[in-house]
């Protein structure tokens, strides 16, 4: 079923416009050598500096980039990697320790182990992918959300925070030495939920309902009844997922940590996870399968409600409709998951048969996109990608059956009319008789 699904999402991506050049493939592989090797050669530490794909870090004013410059001159040896669009309309003296480029794989870079410090506008998804990689941090926000997102980093101290209007060579050069040098930085990121996972020897519940539905923008009696219940099957811990905890109303209990992302996968892996409330979405089940964490669930929409009820049927779930919640159903329901047992012994058979396959989904994804490298791009085609429109639209087919059925309705009726009319010549007994009688 997996290898299907994945053999019809590359049939349904048009491989030949997807696929690099020749030219633009080698020039890429040639760029992630040359990055390779600087961050090989950062034996005193690199610094990666990106804004995202949305800001031009060269139109920056003057007075900023000199600050961008002298700062990154000043904490020489160690090297910068610098993201910008257009490096050639940067201004002169770039500092030697520094690399330029328009693009540099995000996630190669700050997994690599001389990598000590991220330069980045807050942005959501650079953040959680900072943390993943337990890179600490200097935030420079701009907008939207990313204020909130490094004031979240600050308070964990796994950021510091440099304002727009601050930013000066003193400002830069002194944040990015501490995240440097301080190793407070670096230990915060790695400690701070593995450390309260660690220490919850009574259990830990997971809580997130994705990254589409506020959790602080529900009405004030269903959030009550959740700190009621958190409340309640207290010393368990609670991780609670919302996008933005400061909108939360007071009264929080004290067996709860929030943030506005957690790496889920590494939180349900914690043999400290007894339990996982979620809505139901597909990839959350999914995940939860995988790990053996039984669920308590509340569909909101969509396949939500139809993924649930399959969980409920085999018992690896309980169900809360919305219109139910309160402080005692989730009590009531939070315990069951963590003290009875039959929930997780459930779950970990339905996660054997999950993960009872030949191939693992990555080593699949793997074979399937090296056997359209070794066989060419149209290994994969289906045969209907070379019809003509009218057939591939089934044209000719809906042609066929309407000619079949005009032509069976059109037999049928003239066999009624003849038959009729057979029977209409066809003289009676009674007009029989009548005509005997006058003769």
């Amino acid at each position: 079923m997996r290898t299907d699904n994945f053999l019809s999402c590359l049939v349904t991506l048009n491989l030949s416009e997807e696929k690099l050049s020749d030219s633009q493939a080698s020039l890429q592989r040639l760029n992630n050598k040359v990055v390779q090797r600087w961050l090989d050669e950062s034996d005193q530490g690199c610094v990666y500096f990106s804004f995202g794909s949305m800001t031009r870090i060269e139109t920056f004013p003057k007075h900023i980039l000199d600050a961008f410059y002298k700062s990154f001159a000043n904490i020489s040896p160690v090297r910068v990697l610098l993201k910008i669009a257009k490096p050639e309309e940067l201004p002169p003296s770039l500092p030697s320790n520094v690399m330029t480029q328009s693009w540099f794989d995000q996630i190669q870079v700050l997994k690599h182990r001389n990598v000590k410090g991220f330069i980045t506008h807050g942005g959501l998804m650079s953040i959680q992918e900072s943390v993943y990689y337990e890179v600490p941090m200097v935030g420079i926000p701009l907008f939207g959300d990313q204020p909130s997102n490094v004031a979240n980093c600050v308070k964990r101290q796994i950021a510091i925070k440099v304002d727009v209007q601050d930013i000066s060579e003193e400002s830069m050069t002194d944040a990015i030495l501490k995240i440097l040098r301080d190793s407070t930085y670096k230990e915060a990121v790695q400690k701070v939920v593995k450390k309260w996972l660690d220490e919850s020897t009574q259990g830990c519940i997971y809580f997130s309902f994705g990254s589409m539905t506020r959790i602080e923008t529900f009405p004030k009696n269903i959030l009550d009844a959740f700190y009621r219940s958190f409340g309640n099957i207290s010393p368990v811990r609670v991780l609670l997922k919302v996008a933005k905890p400061e909108e939360l109303p007071p009264g929080l209990p004290s067996n709860v940590m929030t943030q506005s992302w957690f790496d889920q996968i590494q939180v349900l892996k914690h043999p400290n996870v007894k339990g996982f409330m979620t809505h139901g979405g597909l990839m959350s089940v999914q995940e939860s399968i995988h790990y053996g964490v039984p669920m308590i669930a509340i569909p909101l929409g969509g396949d939500q409600h139809q993924n649930v009820a399959a969980c409920v049927k085999r018992h690896i779930s309980i169900k809360i409709d919305v219109q139910d919640i309160s402080g005692e159903s989730l009590t009531d329901a939070l315990n069951k998951i963590v003290k009875d047992p039959s929930y997780k012994e459930a779950m970990q058979r339905v996660s054997y048969e999950f993960k009872d396959h030949l191939r693992t989904p990555l080593e699949t994804a793997i074979y399937w996109t090296e056997y359209v490298a070794r066989h060419g791009k149209y290994s994969l085609k289906l045969p209907a990608f070379y019809l003509p429109w009218w057939q591939a639209s089934l044209i000719d087919v809906y042609c066929f059956v309407i000619t079949i059925l005009v032509s069976g309705l059109s037999i049928s009726i003239l066999l009624l009319i003849k038959v009729y009319r057979i029977l209409r010549m066809r003289p009676t007994s009674h007009s029989s008789t009548r005509k005997e009688k006058n003769k």
